[in-house]
């Protein structure tokens, strides 16, 4: 059951430590997308250059940092049902942590 409560956290926070291991490594992952997009003479061209490649760290860091934000907002609703109600939602009679539990989906 907890793990059920805990899911949306969890996988939110897995895809950004995965984007975040990217950006450490020095290869982000927004590197493939856009070379994905590009043709290939455009992208050997453009990923020779300083300021393309720091606009692209730029950008997979706002991923990251968007995906720790919401990591944030779904942990409220477990967090507070594990406080108040041992991890049980159906503890609550009176159906407030499952309503928000539905709002921050």
């Amino acid at each position: 059951a907890l793990l059920i409560l805990w899911f949306n956290p969890l996988t939110t926070g897995g895809m950004a430590a995965i984007m975040w291991t990217s950006v450490a490594r020095g290869r982000p992952f927004v590197y493939d997308y856009v070379k994905a997009q590009m043709p290939p003479a455009v992208w050997t061209r453009l990923s020779t250059k300083k300021w393309f490649l720091r606009k692209l760290d730029e950008a997979a860091v706002f991923w990251v940092k968007t995906m720790v934000a919401m990591t944030a907002i779904v942990c409220v609703q477990p967090a507070l049902v594990c406080i108040f109600y041992g991890g049980d939602v159906g503890a609550d009679a009176t159906g407030r942590m499952a309503a928000l539990g539905k709002w921050l989906e």
